[in-house]
């Protein structure tokens, strides 16, 4: 989203020619520029960064107005949140109640680093409490993190 301009001249030559799917990876704050690109974009994959993974408080203000942009738009969205070892049940609550708001799936996403994972059980557990109010809460790893991709 931050390359918005190309981006605008860039998209729309790709669905012409190709007539391939384009998948956004995006924080979901920057929902005014979203405006700029939605009718090039097909999936939207939604990173909620958590204060407990990030240090800083999640911009849900932003978030809402990103996932209410691609909803009015008509595309296919889902959430993804990095999970720690230091996960809040105020958190999770908070995003359960903002996927189940706006009807998304969630991924949760267990941290990679040694010192901030989740056992197994922590994660099916933290699944299940959510599947109680979310129809889809799936757990997935940082593959990027093991590819060595950053």
């Amino acid at each position: 989203m931050l390359h918005v301009n190309f981006l605008a001249e860039f998209l729309p030559e790709i669905k012409k020619n190709s007539g391939l799917k384009i998948y956004l990876e995006t924080n979901g704050s920057l929902f005014k520029k979203l405006q700029d690109l939605v009718e090039y974009i097909d999936i939207i994959s939604m990173d909620i960064k958590l204060a407990s993974s990030t240090g800083t408080e999640t911009p849900w203000f932003e978030h809402g107005k990103f996932a209410q942009t691609a909803i009015a738009n008509k595309k296919e969205i889902f959430l993804k949140a990095v999970v720690t070892n230091k996960v809040q049940p105020s958190e999770l609550k908070e995003i359960g109640e903002f996927a189940k708001l706006h009807k998304v799936p969630l991924i949760l996403q267990p941290a990679s680093q040694r010192e901030l994972s989740l056992s197994p059980e922590d994660l099916l557990r933290i699944q299940e409490v959510l599947l109680k109010e979310l129809k889809e809460v799936r757990i997935i790893p940082q593959t990027h993190k093991y590819l060595n991709l950053m």
